[in-house]
């Protein structure tokens, strides 16, 4: 399932977690996007899987997770 989320609370929280948790070199700055948490044009989509499949690198070996 998907719903966008406008609660700003939780817009801070994603903000604040991308900029704590990005590896250095990976992803981008959100700041250059947008402005802020607050900024209108930011968005936050939260998924909740029913099912993950991880597959290990050249073994293709998978695990496979599900919900419930």
């Amino acid at each position: 399932m998907a719903a966008w989320v406008d609660d700003p609370d939780v817009r801070r929280r994603v903000w604040d977690l991308y900029r704590a948790t990005s590896p250095r070199g990976a992803g981008y700055d959100l700041g250059a996007f947008w402005r802020s948490p607050a900024d209108p044009k930011l968005h936050v989509l939260r998924l909740d899987p029913f099912r993950v499949q991880v597959i290990r690198g050249m073994d293709l070996r998978s695990r496979i997770w599900t919900a419930g």
